[in-house]
């Protein structure tokens, strides 16, 4: 899974010259590097690394990288879970902390989505947070409730398009990954399926097993474990490749939805 950006509050770079940085820790020592000119050897406290709620796999991603921050830096990374609100208030937080390197942002593309989705987003994601590293990527995965009758893309295209509006998919926030992923697949498909939008992922996850809903594109890793239980029945991974995750399942792109590719990133 490789989730979107994994962010700082904003440091006062010039944007031009942090896009010209090596990715990856490269970058991340390099700002580090700017801050501890100014005053002590950085980090000498905790550093604090706001994410999704507790359980999705943005929250796991993060905990990984906490751990790897922690035994790098010296100091703990510590992980403050401030789900929901489509990553509102996760970036209100950052975006008001300090610029000192001590607050960090790790979210999917919500978080830079969710300004074009609602009005009155108290921040603004180009000049608020200054970028550090593309983490981790888990592709979405389309996900029907065994109840449907479809096996197949094709054939779930096809009792989506006898029924229009009868399919309701599970979104997670309004503008995550999964949700965006579903509205493609409704405008490639030409069909009418209805989003119930949830609170996290997880919360869509449980109520698609649960039979509240038919439809979902979860990222791979959120939804290994409920297909391979047998209470998800995948039918395709919207990636260019088919994945180790779900060995055998077919792609959308080549079950009928030429080009189709979406993926969960962090």
């Amino acid at each position: 899974m490789r989730t979107s950006v994994f962010s700082t509050a904003r440091f006062g770079l010039d944007s031009k010259a942090i896009l010209t940085l090596p990715a990856g820790l490269t970058l991340i020592i390099m700002m580090m590097s700017t801050v501890s000119a100014a005053g002590p050897a950085f980090p000498v406290k905790p550093i604090r690394i706001v994410t999704t709620q507790p359980g999705s796999g943005f929250d796991t991603a993060s905990r990984l990288i906490a751990e790897g921050l922690t035994a790098h830096l010296g100091q703990q990374a510590i992980i403050d879970n401030r789900g929901g609100a489509g990553g509102i208030i996760a970036g209100e937080i950052v975006a008001k902390a300090a610029p000192d390197g001590y607050t960090l942002l790790s979210y999917g593309p919500a978080i830079w989505l969710i300004q074009f989705i609602r009005k009155n987003v108290p921040y603004d994601p180009l000049r608020d947070f200054a970028p550090i590293s593309w983490a981790v990527s888990s592709p979405n995965v389309l996900v029907v409730h065994p109840s449907v009758p479809a096996k197949s893309v094709k054939e779930l295209i096809a009792v989506a398009k006898a029924n229009p509006g009868a399919l309701n998919f599970g979104g997670g926030n309004t503008g995550s990954s999964a949700h965006l992923a579903a509205e493609l697949f409704k405008f490639r498909a030409g069909v009418n399926i209805v989003h119930v939008p949830y609170k996290s992922t997880g919360q869509s996850i449980a109520a698609l097993a649960a039979g509240e809903v038919q439809v979902m594109f979860p990222n791979a890793t959120s939804a290994t474990a409920y297909v391979k239980a047998g209470r998800l029945r995948a039918l395709a991974v919207a990636t260019p490749e088919p994945t180790d995750l779900l060995p055998g399942l077919p792609t959308l792109s080549a079950s009928g939805l030429p080009g189709y590719v979406s993926a969960a990133n962090l």
